[in-house]
């Protein structure tokens, strides 16, 4: 796999987080009456642009940040320094401070809908068919086949592979059943002597 193939998917990730990010500078801006002159997503050379509503709008080559411009942000952009209406200077300062925080609220709004997302939708939950076997390990010369679906440990049915793995680990007996479903529709019973090895947790 190419660098830019694996860093692909981090940089739309980055770039979606950004251009949310940057959307909350800009929604705040218009919803406060604040004219921006610039919106761009990445820094450098631009790649895209366009205008609208007195609005420039860039995707530019290097994909590491973004930036809104309002109007008017400093003095030294000010005619006489004084600011005019539209200006960021002009707003009232309860409006400025929405402005400067409206990004962050934006990406933790962005949290709450995916998280809300993956609870309605539920998430991929592993199975108890069998996929393969490691070398040495004693499920290799059971009998099983990848394939095969696990129904039942000992007396115990098992419907997830965290349901499997913490019956195998709470049997106190020499050899564990294991009631199988096997790939060509017939069931069985298959019995493995567990390998027990001593593990440290890291954390």
């Amino acid at each position: 796999m190419s660098l830019f193939a694996s860093l692909l998917p981090t940089l739309v990730v980055f770039g979606v987080l950004i251009l949310i990010h940057e959307l909350g500078h800009f929604i705040a801006c218009r919803l406060t009456g604040v004219r921006v002159e610039k919106f761009s997503i990445g820094f450098g050379p631009e790649v895209l642009t366009f205008e609208h509503g007195g609005t420039r709008y860039a995707i530019s080559l290097l994909p590491l940040g973004g930036f809104v411009k309002p109007a008017g942000e400093s003095f030294s952009e000010l005619e006489n320094a004084k600011s005019a209406p539209g200006d960021y200077l002009a707003a009232p300062l309860c409006s400025r401070i929405l402005i400067v925080c409206a990004g962050v609220l934006m990406n933790y709004v962005l949290a709450f809908v995916l998280f809300t997302s993956v609870f309605m939708l539920g998430r991929p939950v592993p199975g108890t068919v069998v996929g393969g076997f490691v070398e040495g390990y004693p499920a290799k010369t059971s009998g099983l086949a990848a394939g095969d679906k696990i129904t039942r440990i000992g007396a115990k049915s098992v419907d997830s592979w965290a349901a499997l793995t913490d019956a195998i680990n709470a049997t106190t007996q020499a050899e564990v059943l294991l009631t199988v479903h096997h790939r060509d529709g017939t069931d069985g019973v298959v019995s493995i002597r567990p390998k027990v090895e001593k593990g440290q947790d890291l954390f």
